[in-house]
């Protein structure tokens, strides 16, 4: 469906339905915009977003989304470096902040990485859900915790 004008643009948004709640995709001339992992979704959206990945991988499948194109301009050059690298977490696997920030080349930003993935606009392509707290703990996720658990064990399961 419709969702928004954009510079002359619509801005189209679809729903994939999931074993735990649904996600909604928004792209625009064929690329993502944004996932969003929220409790509610509207009704003015299409099934079948032009990116099967995302389908597949709701359905159990192993997905490598690396050559999907992201548009990761807007953040700042940490925040892209960030991304970047837990974009590199493989399928299944999870690291600590601590680890993503010496990945990053900055040991002692753990923080600054959470915030970094607390702003990230493409969850599960960029799986932030796969960092947890130094004591391995769940730690933060903008979806919430029951996302990300739901992310974990889903992932642990098809692996």
């Amino acid at each position: 469906m419709l969702n928004a004008l954009f510079e002359n643009k619509f801005i189209m948004k679809y729903t994939i339905q999931t074993k735990f709640k649904p996600v909604s995709v928004e792209c625009l001339d064929g690329q993502i915009c944004s996932i969003n992992l929220v409790d509610n979704q509207d009704n003015d959206s299409s099934e079948n977003p032009p990116f099967p990945e995302l389908t597949d991988y709701f359905n159990g499948k192993k997905v490598d989304f690396n050559h999907l194109k992201l548009d990761l301009s807007c953040y700042p050059s940490f925040s892209r470096l960030v991304l970047e690298k837990c974009r590199g977490i493989p399928y299944g696997e999870t690291i600590t902040y601590a680890e993503l920030a010496k990945r990053v080349g900055r040991p002692k930003a753990y923080r600054a990485v959470g915030s970094a993935l607390g702003k990230n606009k493409y969850p599960i392509i960029i799986p932030c859900h796969r960092v947890l707290g130094s004591n391995h703990k769940l730690g933060g996720f903008s979806a919430g915790p029951g996302w990300k658990e739901f992310l974990l064990v889903w992932e642990k399961q098809h692996i």
